[in-house]
């Protein structure tokens, strides 16, 4: 693994003394490292905004959703959403209630699983045979 050199310019100040900074507003970020392919890091990493994966994401440990970290300044409803292109399939409320999509009509079945139907308003588990 090599270290990646992060360049990061900020206001331009009087020049600082040499050293294996640099030049004022560049630094060397020792922190992440490219692998064969990847980037990675042993330290916590924090992402403000959106981060958008294409391909796959695998992930070694839990995951951890909170909205206790809200920094935008606006109430957070639901704190995890699981979505496709047209509809909201699953999502944790703030409140800690679990949402299902409601279908209306029966879905092909399917062992182990759950559906909310929002005609007749009753829930159906998959039991298999």
């Amino acid at each position: 693994m090599k270290v990646i050199t992060i360049v990061e310019r900020g206001l331009q100040g009087p020049p600082g003394p040499p050293g294996p900074q640099g030049p004022i507003g560049i630094g060397m970020d020792t922190d992440w490292y490219e692998g064969d392919g990847f980037i990675t890091s042993s330290n916590n990493v924090q992402i403000t905004g959106s981060l958008n994966v294409t391909g796959s994401v695998n992930l070694n440990s839990p995951i951890i959703v909170s909205s206790s970290n809200n920094t935008m300044g606006f109430d957070v409803e639901d704190i995890f959403i699981i979505k496709n292109s047209n509809d909201t399939l699953l999502k944790i409320k703030n409140s800690g209630l679990l949402v299902l999509k409601s279908f209306e009509t029966e879905p092909t079945a399917e062992e182990g699983a759950i559906y909310y139907n929002s005609s007749s308003f009753e829930f159906f588990l998959g039991t298999g045979q």
